[in-house]
């Protein structure tokens, strides 16, 4: 057919009227069907859903956001809290490791200290003190009675029938597991109790009275080398005592301002006006001791008492005291005070009468009726003989001797006990082949006496740190 664009609309009727008819043979039903099929087959297949461009663009952004909080929290998790907690707890403790490598040491009479260990409980509080002092320890201050009845500490009846049942049988149970723990089973290691020897004068020791007991507890501050003079240590020394933390009475003299004289061996103590003076023989005999016990160790012997200046102090019961002589230092027992399993524990001085190094170890042994004070040295400790030998005190150990739990307390205490009996080193025979202490005593060779007593940290006054 000629195409010729220029139809007139007549044109086009005649043309389609002229078109040869078609038929259309399909029923309704299969027209339907045909043209369904031919569709569905144009349509093209689905992508699987796990193929979709946005799912995988989603997970990828999910795992880098999991990855950077990931990351940033174990960057700054506890990072800063835990440096800055742990420089705050052991800001103190650095001050004290740090003294024996600044200072070179020096040796000194009386490093330990003096209380009355006779039994009934204190019931005043702050800066009361409660017992009668021992007359004996101020008038008997003989130190050359290292002799005398020394083998008397041999095993009593009782203990030699209990260590031959222990020898006949097999070690029990709990006797093992002693000495596991001896051996290094603790879970925590054991503090010391003193200090070997003082790296220089800037220390203060200091008499508390224990809560509720009649003891009197030598503690000692050691500053820094580069901090202060020694009167400047004593008097802002109150500081320094956590009364509350380590169960004990408040510090009865940190309004007292005291001025060391060393080189006449004299202190001035000067009391404020308003200062409560104890009342009572036994609560001012143990002022007196307590003043004693705080200077001691520097060597003084001497102690004025003044009030605002003015010679003298006014006793109710002792009448005016102008000054205290303090004596050489005589033998006594240590026992071990602890106001509660959460709280420090301290070694302490007793009195005893027959002033003996036997009898000294027996009351270790047995103890003193006093609240919160228990004895040194465990049963399970047992001593075939002691001897001495020149200045060294031989303690010779039963086969079957345990140490106990606190080896620390008792071989400290026995040799601040030795001290003030005049010896100047404890050897320990057949006693277990280790190393106590972190290793700072091996029992198998002599071991030197300590100077200082239940050494603490000292607490700066504001602003005045190196």
């Amino acid at each position: 057919m000629k195409q010729n664009k220029n139809y007139t609309e007549d044109d086009l009727q005649n043309l389609l009227q002229n078109m040869p008819e078609v038929e259309d043979r399909q029923t309704p039903d299969e027209l339907y069907n045909n043209i369904s099929s031919r569709l569905k087959s144009a349509e093209p297949d689905k992508t699987p859903f796990y193929k979709q461009p946005w799912v995988v663009s989603t997970l990828s952004a999910a795992a880098v956001l999991l990855f950077l909080i990931t990351t940033m929290s174990w960057l700054f998790d506890g990072t800063y809290d835990t440096a800055e907690d742990s420089g705050e707890s052991s800001s103190e403790e650095a001050n004290m490791e740090s003294f024996q490598e600044e200072s070179e040491s020096s040796t000194s009479e009386g490093g330990d200290s003096s209380a009355n260990g006779d039994g009934a409980s204190s019931q005043d509080q702050g800066k009361a003190f409660d017992s009668k002092a021992d007359e004996g320890a101020q008038k008997n201050g003989d130190v050359n009675n290292k002799d005398a009845n020394i083998n008397s500490i041999a095993p009593s009846e009782e203990d030699k029938s209990n260590s031959t049942e222990s020898s006949e049988g097999n070690i029990t149970k709990e006797a093992e597991e002693n000495k596991k723990k001896e051996i290094g089973g603790h879970h925590k290691l054991e503090q010391s109790y003193v200090f070997a020897s003082r790296p220089h004068d800037k220390f203060a020791t200091v008499a508390v009275m224990g809560s509720d007991s009649n003891v009197i507890i030598p503690i000692t501050i050691i500053a820094p080398p580069n901090w202060g003079s020694v009167n400047e240590v004593y008097n802002s020394i109150s500081r320094s005592i956590r009364a509350d933390e380590w169960g004990l009475q408040e510090y009865a003299f940190k309004d007292v301002t005291f001025n060391l004289k060393k080189d006449q061996n004299l202190v001035v103590a000067n009391f404020p006006q308003n200062y409560p003076l104890p009342e009572g023989e036994s609560k001012e005999q143990n002022l007196i001791h307590a003043l004693k016990e705080m200077f001691r160790p520097h060597g003084i012997q001497k102690i004025q008492l003044q009030r605002e200046g003015n010679n003298g102090l006014n006793f109710s019961t002792i009448g005016v005291k102008k000054e205290i002589q303090i004596e050489a230092l005589s033998g006594r027992a240590y026992m071990f005070y602890q106001n509660g399993e959460n709280r420090p524990g301290f070694l302490i001085p007793v009195s005893i009468k027959e002033k003996t190094i036997a009898n000294a170890l027996n009351l270790m042994k047995k103890g003193v009726s006093a609240k919160n004070v228990k004895p040194v040295i465990p049963k399970s400790a047992k001593f075939e003989s002691i001897k001495s030998q020149g200045d060294t005190l031989q303690i010779t150990l039963t086969n079957d001797s345990n140490l106990g739990d606190k080896p620390m307390a008792m071989i400290e205490a026995i040799l601040l006990t030795a001290k003030s009996y005049g010896f100047t080193e404890v050897k320990f025979n057949n006693a277990p082949k280790q190393k106590y202490g972190n290793g700072v005593y091996n029992l198998n060779e002599a071991i030197q006496v300590p100077d200082l007593l239940n050494p603490k940290p000292f607490s700066f006054p504001p602003g005045t740190a190196p």
